[in-house]
C-alpha cells in the first residue's frame, strides 16, 4: 500500500522550515538530469532523480526534483487562501514507511503586481530527503508530480501536472 505525500513547497519556505543543506554535490548531480525543451504552449518541464538509487533499510535517500519555467514565464510558489491564482504543488506517492522532508528549495521572487504572492522562474532545484523506517528490502517505484499554473506577463494557462516515476532500491542491511 502507497501513501500519497503532499509537500507544498513554497509554504515550507514561509514557515522556514527546510533545512540549510551543503548543496554542492546535489547541484553538479542536478547537472546531470534532462529536462524536455519548453516553450509558450510546453512552459514547464519537469524530471526526477534519485542522488543514490540503493540505500539500506533505514538509511536516508535524496531524490532531486529539477524544473524548468521558460524564459518571460513563471509559476506559483505561494498564493495567499482566497487568491486568483494556482499555487504550485509537488506531490510524491511513496511506499509505506517512507517519509520525504524537503531540505533545499528555489529562491522565490515576489510578483510586481502583489508582494504578498511569490513565484519561481527559470530552472529550480528542489531536494527531498527520504528516510525508510522498517521498509522491507525490495525495489519501490516512486512518482513524483508537479502541479502548477503556468503565466506569462500578460495570461495564465490553465492549470496543469506532469509527473515522473523512479525506482528506489531498498536493501537489507
Amino acid at each position: 500500500m502507497k501513501i500519497l505525500f503532499l509537500v507544498v513547497a513554497t509554504w515550507i519556505s514561509t514557515c522556514g522550515f527546510a533545512q540549510v543543506i551543503d548543496d554542492s554535490k546535489f547541484v553538479e548531480f542536478a547537472r546531470q538530469i534532462e529536462l524536455k525543451p519548453t516553450n509558450p504552449e510546453n512552459p514547464v518541464s519537469m524530471n526526477a532523480a534519485f542522488f543514490s538509487k540503493t540505500i539500506h533499510a533505514n538509511e536516508e535517500a535524496y531524490l532531486l526534483v529539477k524544473i524548468n519555467v521558460h524564459k518571460n514565464w513563471h509559476i506559483y510558489a505561494y498564493v495567499p487562501e482566497g487568491g486568483f491564482f494556482i499555487q504550485s504543488e509537488i506531490k510524491m506517492d511513496l511506499p509505506n514507511g517512507v517519509e520525504a522532508n524537503l531540505v533545499k528549495e528555489p529562491k522565490v521572487l515576489a510578483y510586481e503586481a502583489d508582494p504578498e504572492i511569490m513565484l519561481y522562474k527559470g530552472e529550480l532545484l528542489f531536494v527531498y530527503k527520504l528516510t525508510s523506517n522498517e521498509v522491507p528490502a525490495g525495489s519501490y517505484n516512486v512518482k513524483t508530480t508537479l502541479y502548477y499554473q503556468p503565466c506569462d506577463p500578460y495570461a495564465c494557462l490553465p492549470p496543469n501536472e506532469t509527473e515522473v516515476e523512479n525506482q528506489l532500491i531498498i536493501k537489507s542491511k
